[in-house]
């Protein structure tokens, strides 16, 4: 009888720890895709908002302007390794910071690009260039790798708790009572039949 109780309470805690194990993974999946997401949208968005910035000054031909305007639309995020202006021949004609005249193949940036539109009133919309950023996915490798030490954390002391209440359940409300059944069998098939089988189900 012990041997079916151990392994009850074996199956039991084992299919707990897997679901809670599982939960943490698809919880730190879905932490990461938004972030991702998150990240995504900011270099999106950064990068319209310099190409927009961009484009009086596209028409008049002063990029150096635009260089300035890049300078101060990224002015204290750390998230941005660089930005880059091209024309509409595909010349790159600005960028910040200076050290950012060469675009970097790095496998740990995330690169946008936003084209430069200029539309007047009825006239069709003309492209005169593209504004390319490149973020840095430490931002990513840092609140995912938080994420999961708290989905760590939290799956264990979840697994701890519901493990301490299934086993409190499982002891009085199951083991108890096929301990005693136990106990009964034992006692009738030693031949003692004087005793009656209490039990406190009502």
């Amino acid at each position: 009888m012990k041997r079916l109780s151990t392994k009850l309470s074996l199956i039991i805690l084992g299919c707990l720890l897997a679901t809670s194990v599982l939960t943490g993974v698809l919880v730190v999946q879905s932490q990461t895709a938004i972030i991702t997401r998150q990240i995504e949208e900011d270099g999106r968005g950064l990068a319209k908002t310099v190409a927009d910035l961009a484009v009086e000054l596209t028409i008049a031909e002063e990029w150096s302007r635009v260089g300035d305007q890049i300078a101060f639309a990224v002015k204290g995020n750390p998230q941005v390794v660089y930005i880059q202006a091209y024309d509409d021949a595909g010349k790159l004609r600005a960028w910040f910071p200076p050290s950012a005249e060469k675009a970097v193949e790095r496998s740990d940036l995330r690169v946008v690009e936003s084209p430069i539109l200029v539309a007047i009133d009825d006239l069709p919309t003309e492209v005169r260039g593209k504004v390319v950023v490149a973020l840095n996915n430490d931002r990513l490798a840092e609140l995912t790798s938080s994420s999961v030490w708290r989905m760590t954390a939290g799956t264990v002391i979840t697994f701890s708790f519901l493990a301490l209440v299934l086993w409190l359940f499982l002891r009085g409300n199951v083991l108890k009572p096929l301990a005693g059944l136990d106990g009964h069998v034992s006692r009738i098939s030693g031949g003692d039949l004087t005793k009656p089988i209490l039990t406190d189900r009502k």
